[in-house]
């Protein structure tokens, strides 16, 4: 286990990486929800992580201690800057950055 001080994962208490998988995994204690309903550990992982990058999370618009990997990035329809991420079961989820620069759940219409 690592001390979180550089702030990878603001505003966790603990940043534990797991290299048994393959992947880098970090495991974060949420922060406040930011306006668009992710937490701020979360707002940060969407926007920075690698692609098959996780994070481990205790609460998140999908459930609670759910293991979310980043996908790509992509660009809807309209413009915006849209990212999918996977989780355990892999089933995917879609999120697009707002005008605030919160990263929004979203429906997917397809790429």
């Amino acid at each position: 286990m690592v001390c979180c001080t550089a702030g990878l994962v603001a505003g966790c208490n603990t940043l534990n990486v797991a290299s048994d998988t393959g992947r880098n995994t970090a495991t974060a204690e949420p922060a406040p929800a930011k306006p668009g309903g992710l937490s701020e550990n979360l707002n940060r992982f969407i926007e920075t992580a690698m692609p098959g990058e996780s994070l481990v999370v205790a609460r998140s618009p999908w459930g609670n201690q759910r293991e979310i990997v980043a996908q790509d990035y992509y660009h809807s329809a309209s413009g915006k800057k849209c990212r999918a991420v996977q989780m355990l079961d892999r089933s995917q989820r879609f999120l697009c950055l707002d005008a605030s620069g919160h990263w929004v759940p979203v429906r997917h219409l397809g790429r």
